[in-house]
């Protein structure tokens, strides 16, 4: 099953985060092949109400939901370490959440390759049967509206699949400026997406859920 992961970060209110849910929902129920999971934002969590499954934008120190993002683009171009994520990459692997480790070059210019050996380091203690989601985001990418090529994200799906072949139980996915013109013919290269902007307002949203109806 390919997951529709969304991403809101600090883009929402109690209220807005709670109609959004909603919103998500009834997408979800003309939907249900995929796999939704919404990341609302750390400090509504505990007052919001659904029955899609939710994860931390951080890794929390007493997370009780099934997934969290770790080394979200947005925090590595803030300045988040690989010492830190591999901090959270440690923590987490003591518990029973699922994370969406998040890698990929900060800049254009960076060399793909070693930054994504680079960064994949963090998960060299990680059980190779444990499940892990990698999502890759090009920083260039993030909330730019610019997205990369299916050529090019295929290859990198490529590269990921091969540099994680000892992995038995990951998906890849792809993050960076999905969209409604692009949605359905990323997700036929990979193992889902990771969707910020285009998921942040219902009208917008439900645009993605048309994308996915004509697909």
């Amino acid at each position: 099953m390919k997951i529709i992961a969304l991403n809101w970060k600090d883009t929402q209110t109690q209220e807005s985060a709670q109609n959004l849910l909603k919103t998500t929902e009834d997408v979800s129920n003309i939907y249900p092949d995929y796999e939704w999971i919404v990341f609302p934002g750390d400090e509504f969590l505990p007052t919001l109400t659904t029955r899609l499954p939710l994860g931390t934008q951080n890794m929390l120190s007493e997370n009780t939901l099934p997934y969290c993002l770790i080394g979200h683009m947005s925090q590595r171009l803030a300045g988040k370490t690989d010492e830190a994520i591999r901090w959270e990459i440690e923590t987490v692997k003591q518990a029973s959440t699922i994370p969406f480790l998040c890698v990929g070059p900060l800049h254009e210019e960076d060399t793909l390759g070693s930054v994504l050996t680079e960064q994949l380091t963090v998960l060299e203690n990680w059980p190779r049967e444990r499940e892990i989601i990698i999502a890759y985001e090009p920083g260039f990418a993030v909330g730019t509206g610019k997205t990369m090529t299916l050529e090019d994200i295929e290859i990198v799906m490529d590269i990921l699949m091969k540099a994680l072949e000892t992995f038995e139980n990951k998906r890849i996915i792809y993050g960076g400026s999905v969209n409604d013109t692009n949605i359905a013919q990323i997700l036929t290269i990979t193992d889902g997406v990771l969707i910020g902007t285009a998921s942040q307002k219902s009208s917008s949203l439900l645009a993605l859920s048309i994308a996915l109806w004509q697909e």
